[in-house]
């Protein structure tokens, strides 16, 4: 069984890959059950039985991420009702990100940045705040989670059913255009044969852009932007060619 945490080692960086997220679909059941189970133990079956049970669920979502058509990992969203029962957790009733599972042999590649994305951007329009509550043991998680605008909202908690390593703590994220970990820009150019382009920002520092990919774009259908076009986006620090910075998510304001 793989550690539960990555290494905390903030400097070490791979080189970002392109990383597909698709929903979780049957066809992925069996790599997910692999993965849970290398990472946690368990019998596969009772794996199989909790991924199977989100398939069609309407209070959780999961999605899983492809490099080359390999699946290398999966999270999940849920509605999750912990005040009941437990009325004085400070935890509150509300969609969770939870599952976080990334192979070991594909970390720092930017697989879990491009989970969290996609599951913040499937939560755009359901609710206006999410929340994540993680081990403070979790440093490399914290670090992530931190970077999409999540601050600390309650320490030493007790959280029904969950056993921390060390102290658990409660994160909570705005997901509005007002959120500070949200960012103003405007595309720079946009390749559209090639499926990415650069975003300008006053909130990025002095003679950088950031990089930006089709697939980090919220829109439905075809994805691509337009030299000009002002955007929503969140971003962080990593090398992708000549950039500094990446999207992680963004969005065209409407003209």
């Amino acid at each position: 069984m793989e550690s539960l945490f990555a290494a905390y080692e903030p400097e070490v960086h791979g080189h970002r890959t392109e990383v597909v997220v698709e929903p979780l679909a049957q066809r992925h059941l069996d790599a997910c059950v692999a993965l849970a189970v290398q990472r946690e133990g368990g019998d596969p079956t009772a794996w199989r039985t909790v991924l199977e049970s989100g398939l069609d669920a309407t209070d959780r979502a999961t999605f899983v991420g492809l490099v080359d058509g390999q699946l290398v990992g999966y999270s999940t969203i849920a509605w999750l009702a912990p005040a009941i029962g437990h009325p004085k957790s400070a935890a509150q009733d509300g969609w969770y990100l939870l599952g976080l599972v990334v192979d070991p042999s594909f970390r720092r590649l930017g697989v879990g940045r491009r989970l969290t994305a996609e599951r913040l951007r499937w939560l755009h329009g359901r609710t206006d705040r999410v929340w994540y509550f993680v081990s403070s043991a979790n440093q490399a998680s914290i670090d992530l989670h931190t970077e999409f605008g999540f601050r600390l909202s309650a320490e030493n908690l007790d959280f029904p059913g969950v056993s921390f390593t060390g102290t658990g703590l409660l994160f909570g994220a705005d997901l509005t255009a007002d959120d500070p970990g949200v960012a103003r820009g405007v595309v720079k150019f946009w390749k559209t044969d090639k499926g990415w382009g650069a975003i300008s920002s006053a909130e990025l520092p002095a003679g950088r852009d950031a990089w930006a990919h089709f697939s980090m774009i919220e829109a439905e259908g075809f994805r691509a932007l337009r030299e000009g076009q002002q955007v929503l986006f969140r971003y962080h620090a990593a090398e992708q060619d000549s950039f500094r910075f990446v999207a992680d998510w963004v969005r065209a304001i409407e003209d």
